[in-house]
This record gives C-alpha cells, structure tokens and sequence, in this order.
C-alpha cells in the first residue's frame, strides 16, 4: 500500500513575493517531515533577512564607492546589524 508523503510547510501570507521564493527554496532542501513548529517560527523571518541582505548586497555591487567610501561602511553595517543577530539567534534551529 503506497504511503502519502507529508506536504511540504506553506509560507505565511505576510510573506512578499521575493520571501515566499526563498521559503519554497528552504523547506525544499528537507524532507517534509524534518520540519516542525520551532523551525517554522523563524523560518519566515529568515527568508527577510535573506531577502533584504540580497537586496543591501545588490546595492553594494552597483554602487560607485570610491568616490563615496562612507556609504559603502554605511551599507555593510546595515547588512551586518540586519544578518547578525538573525543568525546568532537561529544559529542552531537548521542543523
């Protein structure tokens, strides 16, 4: 008798687009029942951290900064105060 597998977790509808793409691409990297309720908890504020790292990153890439060095140490402090403490505080929740 075949057996159903357990459907993959759905991102929460306050998700934006470029969020709910990263949470698709996360919980597709695990079996389905390898989640459970406290990864889930910070799973979507992960995928904002991502998103807004990629976005901060981006900037970075294009941005002119030899002409406006301050910004460039502006932007990397952003990014870092952004990534930081989500990382430190879930640093164990994906293992």
């Amino acid at each position: 008798m075949p057996t159903v597998s357990p459907l993959r977790p759905l991102p929460p509808e306050d998700l934006h687009p470029d969020e709910v793409t990263q949470w698709i691409k996360l919980v597709a990297c695990r079996d389905p029942s390898w989640w459970t309720e406290e990864h889930l908890e910070c799973l979507g504020d992960y995928c904002r951290v991502i998103v807004e790292a990629d976005r901060i990153s981006t900037v970075i890439d294009a941005f002119n900064f030899e002409d406006d060095p301050i910004n460039l140490m502006k932007l990397h402090t952003r990014r870092l105060r952004l990534t930081g403490p989500m990382l430190d505080a879930h640093s164990g929740a994906f293992e």
